[in-house]
């Protein structure tokens, strides 16, 4: 069995790093001299990735060696199936200063303050580092966006074995929040509510069905943080959501499914006309759960053009969406939605450190285009 030692990437809507006439690129990265950054590098752009040198990648995912310091968070097994209220991990590697030393200071384009207390609550500061989370404006089904959501995983979400989760559903395992930011208007698009989504915090659970294969007897739940903390729900009604997993037969074993939050945008089926709807996926031990509102597409268009490598063929190790542009240089950004676009970093990139991106450019990502870039905007000059 090969280990891909590997790290996540994501973009935002309106951030493509790179982009050539033939829909793809090459992300390469150097080191700044006297510096903790890694710049990547193109014509026309430089993007600074900030380094997080307190934590290592989380456990349960192919990012995780031997060698890694951080140990595997469990269930409490002694109150799981006992206790009616939503139980939480125990042997957390961190104390609430180390996740206060990542998470204080967050902008609000990424959480800000609310993402910081659930963060804080639980002592995970994976929760606040943007390879392992999401941002971005939620299609509002009017060819625009609604506000800024931030998808940030718990501990949960690094839990290995589908059994961990075999619990009644007032012990649902809490795996993610989402959290929309409160100044989005009197009123939330239904492709919010849909979701269960409020403004403020949003808790997403899941569950599975004891004795059930992997890929199926997933439940899936949604709703309102009380008092900032995630509470499990005792009933499904209002709260319960379908829950697509995806798991690959090819890279099987749970350490392949990265423990992320990503928001994906998928197609819903004929008949009728084809409508765009926002999934919210978490890993599901060895597999990733997308909650949705309604049957749509999972398909991403980079998988199966290199089947053989795990960062391209599994959901969370990399990010997609279809990206926004504006009609015109004052007009609001507009949704393309035959312009989607794949950020997919190589293998390996976990196992680099400083040095050897010294006086070097290196191989760090490469981006996927679906279709040639909307004619004029800034996707057709990312790239020499």
């Amino acid at each position: 069995m090969r280990v891909h030692r590997a790290v996540p990437v994501r973009l935002h809507r309106r951030t493509v790093v790179a982009a050539v006439a033939l829909w793809s690129c090459t992300l390469m990265a150097m080191a700044c001299p006297g510096s903790s950054k890694v710049n990547s590098s193109s014509a026309a752009t430089t993007t600074t990735i900030t380094t997080v040198t307190t934590i290592t990648a989380p456990p349960s995912t192919a990012a995780s060696t031997a060698a890694s310091t951080v140990p595997v968070v469990t269930t409490n097994t002694t109150t799981k199936t006992t206790s009616s209220a939503v139980v939480p991990p125990t042997g957390s590697p961190f104390t609430l200063a180390q996740t206060q030393g990542v998470c204080n200071g967050l902008p609000a384009s990424q959480g800000g303050d609310s993402l910081v207390a659930a963060m804080d609550s639980v002592r995970w500061p994976y929760g606040c580092v943007p390879l392992y989370t999401d941002d971005q404006r939620l299609n509002d089904g009017a060819d625009g966006y609604g506000p800024l959501a931030h998808a940030s995983p718990l501990p949960g979400d690094s839990y290995p074995s589908r059994t961990d989760f075999e619990v009644p559903i007032a012990q649902s395992i809490p795996v993610g929040v989402v959290v929309v930011d409160p100044n989005g208007g009197a009123s939330l698009p239904s492709s919010y509510s849909d979701l269960h989504l409020g403004y403020g915090i949003n808790c997403v659970f899941f569950r599975h069905e004891m004795g059930m294969p992997q890929q199926v007897g997933w439940h899936a739940y949604i709703n309102h943080a009380v008092g900032g903390k995630c509470q499990a729900p005792t009933s499904p009604v209002g709260t319960e959501l379908p829950v697509s997993p995806f798991h690959l037969g090819a890279f099987g074993p749970q350490a392949n499914y990265p423990a992320v939050g990503r928001f994906h945008e998928a197609v819903t089926p004929p008949p009728g006309k084809a409508k765009i709807l926002t999934q919210i996926g978490f890993k599901c031990a060895a597999a990733t759960c997308f909650v949705r509102s309604a049957t749509a597409d999972l398909k991403s268009d980079h998988v199966g053009l290199s089947p053989a490598h795990v960062t391209w063929e599994v959901h969370g190790w990399g990010d997609e969406q279809h990206v926004g542009v504006p009609p015109a240089p004052t007009a609001p950004v507009k949704p393309q939605w035959a312009f989607n676009s794949s950020i997919l970093p190589v293998e390996g990139l976990g196992a680099l450190t400083i040095p050897d991106f010294d006086n070097d450019t290196v191989l760090v990502a490469e981006i996927f285009l679906k279709t040639a870039p909307p004619t004029g905007s800034k996707y057709e000059t990312k790239c020499t």
